[in-house]
């Protein structure tokens, strides 16, 4: 995860200071993956190296601190905010008896694109509890959403924000985050920087999101 959460961090401001406008979209998904994929090399063979020339007992992993960074989140308010799309405007309001899962992604992400389906798969499990509710953000424009929208038939409503915006958001950290917010508008979990493998981006979702939500579903039903 240490490779992949800073793949995606790096992921994404090398895409704006490199790509002009008009780079061909395909072209653009091709070389970012390239890029991508290189970065996580480098971390991982860095990781190794570290490991090979150093056995103090003392390492922590990087999972463990990207743990610690959520835990740290734990309890707080979510960030005052406001978005809106062609369909509906919201705010911390709509967090109101609501147990909401936050999700932040972009177009080019491997590990966004990884756990797109199985978001899909969680939506649609919860979708008839009235307590519940799913919110996208992303710094995309309207028609890379739409693209996104067509590939992965994504039935939650997306909100377009500035990247700065998703970083305040996000508490700082990188694509994906997921967050869920409670129905007092706290945080109650957050995890960043999942696996570019869907099947290990399915486990995750269903073996720490899913059980989370279902468990603070119950405290609202009383």
């Amino acid at each position: 995860m240490f490779g992949t959460y800073f793949s995606s961090y790096f992921y994404t401001l090398f895409q704006d200071e490199y790509f002009p406008t008009n780079t061909g979209n395909k072209l653009k998904e091709i070389i970012m993956k390239i890029v991508y994929y290189f970065i996580l090399f480098l971390f991982i063979s860095q990781s190794l190296f570290s490991q090979n020339t150093n056995n103090s007992t003392n390492n922590i992993s990087f999972d463990s601190l990207l743990m610690l960074k959520g835990n740290q989140s734990k309890g707080k308010s979510f960030p005052r905010f406001t978005a809106s799309n062609k369909n509906q405007s919201i705010n911390n309001s709509h967090f109101a008896k609501k147990i909401t899962l936050l999700n932040f992604w972009f177009a080019n992400c491997p590990p966004c694109i990884a756990e797109m389906r199985s978001l899909n798969q969680l939506y649609n499990k919860l979708k008839y509890n009235k307590n519940f509710q799913f919110i996208s953000f992303t710094f995309e424009n309207e028609k890379a959403i739409h693209k996104m929208k067509q590939r992965f038939a994504m039935p939650y409503p997306i909100f377009t924000l500035s990247k700065d915006e998703c970083y305040r958001l996000n508490q700082g950290n990188g694509f994906p985050t997921s967050i869920i917010v409670d129905e007092k508008g706290m945080i109650s979990f957050l995890l960043s920087g999942y696996e570019t493998n869907p099947y290990k981006a399915h486990k995750i979702i269903f073996n720490s999101f899913y059980p989370r939500i279902t468990k603070e579903l119950l405290k609202i039903k009383g």
